[in-house]
């Protein structure tokens, strides 16, 4: 993770005017002179990562002059700063997988690692600073909408929204505002199959603005939904401590630690831990790693001869039995029945 975040910032990155045109912003960025790969049908516009920056690619589409999708999946040689001009926007962003940090001079530093589920209201001229971190896939989806849309286009009422935010875009105070959310599966869900959209052209874009805007609303329905205090409100330091427990979690599954032995580990008591981390990952701690025993088992199932006694042995099972019980309540099959 990159601590000393404005000592990274060069001194003469131009900020990206987001509603402004896409593929010179983006050529600014990189300090490109190849075009991007556009496509007026579809309204979108996509490019691929010079072999010197990694590997991967980034996507906008433009469903609407006030509704915009952002899709990136890119690993990155060297940590990459970008920088956005502020115009008004609200940014939903869904992180799959990343290790980056935002710096906005009002708010300071804002580490984050690993899944994570916000909500950003980025007012008129005030510029934000994002860090990429090099190394570990970079994959997000970002939603980036006016504030009038919410209220014109899906006929919310706005002042169900949280009193922090509601205010910010309705009494245009020009104070940024970021709230953490939790990331539910269905969440996920929307994410993956945008990330992973194999449709092209305008039947590309009806597809995925019908997912966008189904991550949307499960996302304004979290929002304008009751406000209790259910951990979300969290210091900077608890944040880390939750990000570093889903990390310790991701490489430990099969033998993860105890609850207690994970929170002095992170230092962060456990019942903190547990309800954080829920609301965050929008999963507990013990179905978490469950989840990816059982993603891991699948895999191994799919692509090897290992026998299943084998296989439930890597997953973190003592006994071929309890791993195919808990394989069942899972897929709706035994692993037996999947391989015929």
């Amino acid at each position: 993770m990159i601590h000393d975040f404005r000592s990274t910032i060069p001194p003469d990155i131009a900020p990206i005017r987001f509603g402004g045109d896409a593929e010179r912003a983006f050529q600014q960025w990189h300090r490109w002179h190849q075009p991007l790969l556009v496509s007026a049908v579809a309204k979108s516009r996509s490019f691929y990562l010079p072999e010197e920056l990694g590997t991967g690619h980034w996507e906008r589409v433009d469903f609407d002059p006030e509704f915009v999708l952002l899709v990136n999946r890119a690993n990155y040689a060297n940590p990459n700063i970008f920088s956005c001009h502020g115009e008004g926007l609200l940014k939903f962003h869904f992180r799959l997988q990343a290790r980056s940090a935002l710096y906005v001079d009002s708010i300071g530093h804002v580490p984050l690692e690993g899944a994570a589920c916000q909500v950003f209201y980025h007012p008129h001229g005030v510029i934000d600073y994002e860090c990429i971190d090099q190394g570990p896939v970079d994959s997000w989806v970002s939603l980036f909408c006016t504030p009038a849309y919410l209220s014109n286009g899906l006929g919310l009422d706005v002042s169900l929204l949280p009193k922090k935010l509601f205010e910010a875009i309705t009494q245009q105070t020009g104070e940024p505002s970021i709230l953490n959310m939790a990331f539910s599966i269905s969440m996920r869900k929307s994410c993956q199959e945008i990330a992973s959209c194999t449709f092209a052209g305008q039947l590309r874009t009806k597809y995925l603005e019908g997912l966008a805007l189904q991550l949307l609303c499960d996302a304004l329905s979290q929002l304008a939904g009751d406000e209790p205090d259910n951990g979300l409100d969290l210091a900077e330091r608890d944040l880390r401590a939750i990000h570093q427990a889903h990390s310790i979690l991701t490489e430990t599954f099969c033998n993860p630690p105890s609850v207690s032995c994970l929170a002095r580990r992170v230092g962060i008591n456990r019942t903190k831990l547990q309800s954080a981390f829920k609301a965050i990952y929008a999963t507990t701690l013990q179905d978490f790693c469950i989840e990816r025993r059982m993603e891991l088992g699948r895999k191994l199932l799919e692509e090897t001869d290992e026998p299943v006694a084998r296989i439930a042995e890597l997953a973190g099972y003592g006994h071929p039995n309890n791993f195919s019980s808990a394989f069942k309540r899972v897929y709706g099959l035994s692993p037996r029945l999947l391989r015929s």
